[in-house]
C-alpha cells in the first residue's frame, strides 16, 4: 500500500493545474474473471528444471483461482490520454509436480497480483489500454535435491486491452502475458467515482 500512495503523491504533484479542471481524477474498483492459457514449452521447462536437479522424471501440472478484482486511481493527463494506477490481483496459479527416484510430490503457488499501470486512449466511451503489472513473488519449486526457479519470476508482466465506459461503469477486457508462451485473458466490471 506505500507503494500505492507514493505514486499517488507524486502524480498530484506533478500535475497541480489539471487537478482543477472537472472529471481528472477518479477512484474505480472492479472485480471480474481470469482465464489462464499455460503453454506446454513452460511445463517442460519445468519439468527440465526438476529432473536436472537429479530426479528420475517429473511431471508438472497447473491449477487455477480464477477470480480477480482491483482497485484504484486515474488521472486524465491530456483530453483524451488518462494514466491509472492500481492495485490487480488476477488469481493464482498452483503447479503440482510428481517426481520419480526419488519419489516426492511438489507444490507452488504463483501470485498473479501487484501494481499495475496503465495508459488508456480514449476515443467516446470507448478506451484503448497499454500497461505493465509488477509480479512480486520470487517463486521457486522446493524438494530434498534443491530448489527449481520458474518461469514466472519477479517480472514486469505486459497487459494490453479494450474497454467501454456506460455512465460510472466500465466493461474492459485485457490480455495479460506471462511468459513467451502463456497468458491470461481477464474479464472486469468496474464502477469509477469522480473526484474532481
Amino acid at each position: 500500500m506505500l507503494k500505492i500512495y507514493s505514486i499517488i503523491l507524486c502524480l498530484l504533484t506533478l500535475y497541480p493545474k489539471i487537478l482543477y479542471s472537472k472529471e481528472t481524477l477518479y477512484l474505480f474498483g472492479g472485480a471480474g474473471y481470469s482465464n489462464y492459457t499455460i503453454g506446454n514449452s513452460d511445463i517442460t521447462e519445468i519439468d527440465n528444471k526438476i529432473t536436472g536437479l537429479g530426479f528420475g522424471t517429473s511431471k508438472t501440472t497447473t491449477d487455477t483461482k480464477d477470480f480477480s478484482y482491483e482497485y484504484g486511481i486515474g488521472l486524465k493527463i491530456l483530453k483524451l490520454l488518462t494514466v491509472e494506477i492500481s492495485y490487480l490481483d488476477m488469481g493464482q496459479i498452483s503447479l503440482t509436480t510428481s517426481t520419480t527416484t526419488p519419489s516426492e510430490s511438489l507444490n507452488a503457488k504463483i501470485n498473479i497480483e501487484g501494481i499495475c499501470i496503465d495508459l488508456i486512449k480514449n476515443i467516446g466511451p470507448i478506451g484503448l489500454t497499454g500497461g505493465i503489472l509488477k509480479v512480486d513473488d520470487n517463486v521457486k519449486i522446493s524438494s530434498s535435491l534443491g530448489n527449481a526457479n520458474i518461469p514466472i519470476d519477479d517480472l514486469f508482466l505486459p497487459k494490453i486491452g479494450g474497454n467501454i465506459k456506460i455512465n460510472n461503469y466500465r466493461f474492459e477486457i485485457n490480455r495479460t502475458f506471462l511468459t513467451p508462451n502463456s497468458h491470461l485473458n481477464n474479464i472486469m466490471i468496474s464502477y469509477i467515482f469522480d473526484i474532481f
